[in-house]
């Protein structure tokens, strides 16, 4: 922590003394808006964070891997890039925490490759827990990022952080506007084809291999506008109290929803299927698909998965 302060305090002193124009060839760390960390917006003060988006100067995303699963155990890729932009220069800077996060603030997340930062890509000012542009990259809207995955992560989700920086290249702290955007992965993984035929039976794969023999509750609905907090690290991406997503679980709908609840197998997978109702009023409607994993000894969450969208067709 005294660390930590002392490069606020370096930092801040930066910018007072107008040195901030160095940080075109990276930032200093702690810069991405995790907890506990700050953001661009310490130097680059003008405007609020993520008012560029209102004004319509930019648009900045982090996207990256749904699951751990999706890695399988090999080296995944986040990409931070601004979507849009009116401006000649840009950064950005990131960093990965575990579900342990809150409790040790911070508890940083498996490890960012080297191999695959070019010359676009460094990390910050030496420490390996953080990504960020280099003098190069400035020149880029877009930068990929390899990351590695812990071998055994805490139960829960991990999430990454990342700011950017529209810059207007006035070789100062001013005018220049500052993005936040955050990417969950999660260690369950939920599965199936992108698009449902009304009339046919369909199938959802489901996968938590850290939690095998685990019950589980599945659902869907067509409500994703919030998320479904059971407490701890364990939120389920979906509105899993919406009618719909009742009904799924529901066993007066049992022969539509089948295999919505029940228990993994030794591996941690399962298999649910959904009847599709053969009614033209669902074409073109599309539904999300979530679900959380439960401990049979103290039925308390136990893992969470990724939503799953499909179209009905």
């Amino acid at each position: 922590m005294t660390a930590r302060c002392f490069t606020y305090a370096v930092f801040t002193l930066s910018c007072l003394a107008g040195l901030s124009i160095g940080f075109q060839a990276g930032p200093p760390d702690f810069m991405t808006n995790a907890p506990g960390d700050a953001n661009c917006s310490v130097c680059h003060f003008s405007f609020p964070l993520n008012a560029g988006v209102a004004a319509g100067v930019a648009a900045f995303e982090l996207t990256g891997p749904r699951t751990l699963l999706d890695i399988g155990g090999s080296t995944g890729t986040f990409t931070a890039r601004f979507t849009s932009t009116t401006r000649p220069i840009h950064g950005f800077q990131m960093t990965v925490r575990d579900s342990d996060d809150a409790a040790q603030s911070p508890s940083w997340a498996g490890s960012f490759d080297p191999g695959s930062f070019g010359s676009n890509v460094q990390t910050a000012f030496g420490n390996p827990d953080y990504a960020n542009h280099t003098l190069n990259g400035s020149f880029q809207t877009q930068w990929n990022v390899g990351w590695t995955p812990p071998v055994s992560p805490p139960a829960g989700p991990l999430t990454a952080y990342a700011c950017g920086n529209a810059a207007n290249g006035n070789a100062s702290s001013t005018g220049d506007y500052i993005f936040s955007d955050t990417h969950t992965i999660y260690q369950a993984r939920a599965s199936g084809a992108p698009m449902w035929t009304i009339g046919s039976t369909e199938f959802v794969f489901i996968e938590a291999p850290t939690v095998p023999n685990h019950f589980y509750a599945m659902v869907l609905t067509t409500d994703d506008s919030s998320s479904t907090a059971l407490g701890g690290p364990f939120t389920v991406p979906l509105n899993v109290l919406s009618p719909l997503a009742l009904a799924s679980i529901d066993p007066v709908y049992g022969s539509i929803f089948i295999g919505f609840v029940g228990t993994l197998d030794n591996f941690g997978s399962a298999f649910a299927q959904v009847a599709v109702p053969n009614a033209a009023i669902l074409t073109g409607v599309t539904f999300h698909l979530a679900f959380a994993t439960f401990d049979p000894a103290t039925l308390q969450p136990s893992e969470v998965s990724n939503k799953y969208s499909l179209t009905v067709q």
